[in-house]
């Protein structure tokens, strides 16, 4: 899965928020971050993690996130949302991809992003007005 190391370990680069460090306010950074405390605030950057002992209130934006502690607000991923089996989300999630694994936790809306979202759309629109079940459609 992505960013196997950082999800395991801190001594990858990028940023690093210890599991003995709080605050609030909002962060921007280009690269990884990593938090292990507690933090209020949103947080932008290319690559986010979220470990075990978090709890982040605020909102997430990136390409890539993963979550194995608490997050208290919306989660925005332009590739891939991981919520692992310590992972709580509590909010909505708009993302091209999306992992919940066994015991992971998502309450909120989930948006799933596609390129082809109005192609998809417009054929199974077509398919189902001849008479094809839903289940039957194929790009």
């Amino acid at each position: 899965m992505f960013l196997k190391k950082w999800a395991r370990g801190k001594d990858q680069g990028g940023s690093y928020l210890g599991d003995n460090v709080g605050g609030t306010g909002d962060i921007n950074t280009d690269g990884l971050i990593r938090i292990d405390g507690h933090w209020e605030g949103n947080i932008n950057a290319d690559s986010i993690v979220i470990g075990v002992t978090s709890l982040v209130k605020g909102n997430l934006k990136a390409k890539n996130i993963v979550i194995n502690g608490t997050v208290q607000g919306k989660l925005e991923a332009t590739e891939l949302i991981e919520i692992h089996d310590k992972g709580n989300v509590q909010g909505d999630i708009k993302t091209a991809r999306l992992v919940v694994v066994e015991k992971g936790v998502l309450q909120g809306k989930c948006h799933i992003l596609r390129d082809m979202d109005e192609k998809v759309l417009e054929i199974a629109s077509r398919e189902v007005s001849k008479g094809k079940k839903v289940s039957e459609i194929s790009e």
